[in-house]
């Protein structure tokens, strides 16, 4: 069995760091009209290495590596939705639901980020864009998958 120990940025197995975090959006449905750009998950159920910031709806890589991140969003009843994947002030992916009924959508994304680097989840500032806020729907997490794997 290997031997598990605890340092400043998070819990790791022998030297090998570990990174992640899962948080959920439970304060109600944002938008239409939403100015606030970054979507802040606030219930933080996982954040080991501390990276992600519900104030800012930010996750700032502690080290540079490969990271895997996962947003899933409830299109809130009567709208539409577009939601895009940020890599500091980049456009990594987008997610878009014309349906104007609750539907539930996905999108896992592997991304390189340098120590410092942000990624963060946007909704789109729109007359029709929104987004369902509560009974835990819409979520966003990522984990290191490898530290400075160049």
């Amino acid at each position: 069995m290997r031997d598990f120990i605890v340092n400043g940025k998070g819990v790791g197995i022998q030297g090998k760091a570990v990174v992640a975090f899962q948080a959920t959006l439970t304060t109600g449905s944002i938008g239409p009209n939403y100015a606030y750009g970054a979507i802040k998950f606030n219930d933080v159920a996982l954040n080991i290495g501390n990276s992600y910031n519900p104030s800012t709806g930010k996750f700032t890589a502690p080290i540079g590596g490969l990271y895997q991140f996962t947003a899933t969003y409830l299109q809130r009843n009567g709208y539409s939705s577009h939601v895009r994947l940020m890599k500091g002030s980049s456009v990594v992916s987008d997610i878009h639901a014309n349906h104007k009924n609750y539907d539930q959508l996905t999108k896992t994304i592997l991304v390189a980020l340098t120590k410092g680097e942000t990624f963060w989840v946007k909704l789109e500032r729109g007359s029709a864009y929104a987004v369902y806020g509560s009974a835990r729907y819409t979520e966003f997490g990522g984990f290191l998958l490898s530290a400075n794997y160049k």
